[in-house]
């Protein structure tokens, strides 16, 4: 039985489902990670990268990605990621100028840019042909992958959403009501 992955102080670590046989995948920072079918696709240190899911195989997908924030989608032979552009700001501090959106093959080849944001968020999902993404602000927006037809599905009211069945389950970050919505942004309920 292939148990379930997670990350300890940014190492990655594989354990049983029963809890026994934990065993050190990596010692990379990983800095995000996803499981699918026998691979573990994750970030560490500028590098896109994968190996199969007892550790071994490790293949360097992409290098010299500027700051890449993480994967948030792998499908059928794609992985997309985010990475954050900032430039320098006052005190030695950063500033973000813009997220970039892209799509790469799974063997490191066909890396392209699919789209760019000019805010910040916090949480990324590619649903079909669209990516949902919540801005700093806490809207909830929807976009088509090559970055046209933005729609804003919520206002000013997510701190948080994770998607299932077609649902957009969301917290209010004014009321903390839990709510949902169609992918679409209809038939917003408040739940609790």
């Amino acid at each position: 039985m292939i148990g379930y992955i997670f990350t300890k102080v940014y190492i990655l670590w594989r354990i049983r489902s029963d809890g026994t046989s934990l065993t050190k995948l990596s010692d990379d920072n990983i800095t995000d990670a996803q499981v699918v079918d026998n691979w573990i696709y994750y970030s560490n240190a500028g590098r896109l990268l994968k190996m199969k899911s007892d550790g071994s195989e490790k293949v360097i997908m992409n290098k010299n990605i500027q700051y890449p924030k993480g994967i948030f989608s792998v499908e059928g032979d794609y992985v997309y990621y985010y990475e954050s552009i900032e430039e320098p700001y006052s005190n030695n501090g950063y500033m973000l100028k813009n997220i970039n959106i892209y799509k790469v093959k799974s063997d490191g080849t066909n890396n392209n840019l699919l789209f760019s944001v000019d805010s910040y968020f916090d949480n990324m999902k590619k649903i079909g042909e669209y990516i949902y993404y919540n801005s700093y602000s806490g809207d909830i927006n929807r976009i088509n992958l090559n970055g046209t037809k933005k729609i804003q599905l919520a206002s000013n009211e997510s701190i948080y959403f994770l998607v299932t069945d077609d649902w957009i389950y969301y917290i209010d970050s004014s009321l903390g009501d839990l709510k949902k919505m169609k992918l679409d942004g209809t038939q917003k309920t408040t739940i609790k």
